[in-house]
Formats: C-alpha cells, structure tokens, sequence
C-alpha cells in the first residue's frame, strides 16, 4: 500500500512540474508581447520540414502489469502540405524488471483541414519491438483529430489500433490518446498528453515532449 502511495505522489509530482513548465513559457510569451515573432500557420514555412521530438512518460500497469518509464526519440520530415513521414524508437524501463522492451518503428502521416480550425490525420505504418522473449513485427494505424484553440494552442485525441502480423505473438491492443501543445516559437513546442491502452496489455500514461522543427 505503502508503495502504491509512494506512485502515485510521484506522479502527481510529475504532472505539477509540467503543469508548472507550461505555466512558465506562457509567462515568457506574454513577456516578450510585441517583440515576439508572428507564428506562421503553416509548419511547412518552417526550414527544411526536418523535425525531432523527445518524450518521457510513465506508466501505471493494470491487470497485473508492472509500471514503467518510456523514453522516446522521433526524427520526421514534412513531405508537402498533407504528408509527413518519420522514424520513432521507444525504451521502456519496466519497475523492478529485467524485461524492459525496445520499439523501432516507421510512419506515414497524413492531415487534412476539415473544417475551420478542425484538422483530421491519420498515421500509420510498421514497427519491431524488441524483448527478451517475444520479439516481433507489427502494424499500426491511429486515426485521430486536431483542433487550433488559437495561434499556440492545439489539443488533439485519436485511437491507436496495433496487432503483430504473427497470430501466435497475441500482441493485439488500442490505445486512446488525447493531449494539448503549445508553441513555444515557430519552431519549438511542447506538449502534455495522457493515453489508454486495452488489450493484451493494459495501462495508463501521462507523458511530456518537446518537437523541434529545423
């Protein structure tokens, strides 16, 4: 009970220092007022279309899985004004486990202006996830929506669905998604998020990263 306690103050911790980080470059951009450099509405002026975010996340297990940390490095390019593409690798560090899994996967992202501020996408792709016993291929697919609160604020949501091509791996599970950014410029920003996996293994997450775009 003790250390059950103990998580969950850690985690309430965590989410008071980003909560705390967001408060902070919100003061700063207010700060700056007049000086600040208007943010192009399209991502695509932004350099090359070369992009990299770091994450950091924990995870409570449920049903009996153990909680975790997960570190994650990402490296795109924006192809046009609707596709990107990306390489993600991922390390969790499982509590109290020698089991910690690695996950090296590949994307193509498409998003599309619905309606006014509203924007859909849709990323899929493959990936191999690395373990000490199951190792494997998989597909995935997340279509989800996105919606401009104003020039530096965003909140998005979608629905991950990811099984391994092999049956006998019985690795199938969805993932529900939500998170809000914000710009720090044109081309630096954080976000927040919290996700909610079902399936063959189950949790749940509250994660920060920072996406530079160069």
């Amino acid at each position: 009970m003790k250390k059950y306690i103990s998580a969950i103050l850690f985690r309430v911790f965590v989410t008071t220092i980003l909560f705390l980080i967001i408060c902070f470059s919100i003061a700063i951009s207010v700060s700056k007022g007049n000086t600040r450099e208007h943010i192009h509405t399209k991502d695509c002026n932004h350099g090359n279309g070369y992009y990299a975010k770091l994450g950091y996340g924990l995870q409570d297990g449920l049903n009996g899985g153990k909680n975790a940390s997960e570190y994650g490095l990402t490296v795109g390019k924006k192809l046009n004004d609707v596709f990107s593409a990306e390489i993600k690798t991922r390390l969790k560090v499982k509590d109290s486990s020698t089991s910690n899994d690695q996950r090296a996967e590949f994307a193509l992202i498409g998003s599309k202006k619905v309606y006014g501020k509203l924007s859909m996408y849709t990323r899929g792709g493959a990936g191999y996830k690395f373990t000490r016993d199951k190792s494997h291929e998989y597909w995935h697919i997340e279509p989800g929506l996105k919606y401009k609160l104003n020039d530096v604020w965003s909140v998005k949501g979608g629905v991950r669905f990811r099984d391994s091509f092999d049956s006998i791996y019985e690795q199938s599970d969805i993932t529900y998604k939500a998170g809000i950014s914000y710009k720090l410029d044109k081309n630096n920003s954080i976000s927040i998020g919290s996700k909610f996996k079902r399936g063959d293994s189950q949790y749940n997450a509250i994660g920060v990263s920072y996406k530079a775009n160069f």
